[in-house]
């Protein structure tokens, strides 16, 4: 339980001095959710759901940016890389990992009319990694 305690100190502390932080979590962003919870029960042809089941997916953050007027999906990541690894490697490493579930929750929020880019955000290494433009 400490270790659990110790890893959200690590966490949020860093979150009152970072400028993405602060993006991210800003209220005034439109269409702005936390831990929206989004269904899919369409068929298999939809890349998310096997068919005749349906699941549900949890996006951390999501909003419109005012400024490029994209959607943004979110998916925060409390993972460190390990001493003998690079952050770089580390970062790669996890895009590739991540990619195929935000992928899911990109084709769920098509029905929007605005365009969609994802992220991963490390807040233990105040990274913000853009899946879509890497």
């Amino acid at each position: 339980m400490n270790r659990y305690i110790e890893k959200q100190s690590q966490i949020l502390y860093p979150i009152l001095k970072s400028n993405i932080d602060q993006w991210l979590l800003n209220d005034k962003h439109k269409d702005s959710e936390c831990e929206l919870a989004l269904w899919s029960s369409q068929s298999s042809s939809d890349g998310v759901t096997p068919e005749g089941n349906s699941k549900e997916l949890i996006i951390d953050r999501t909003f419109i940016d005012k400024l490029d007027k994209f959607r943004w999906i979110i998916d925060y990541k409390s993972s460190e890389h390990e001493t003998n690894q690079s952050i770089e490697d580390f970062i790669q490493q996890e895009a590739e990992t991540y990619r195929e579930q935000l992928y899911s929750y990109k084709v769920l929020a098509q029905e929007q009319a605005e365009p969609i880019r994802c992220a991963l955000y490390f807040p233990l290494i105040d990274n913000f990694y853009g899946l879509d433009s890497n």
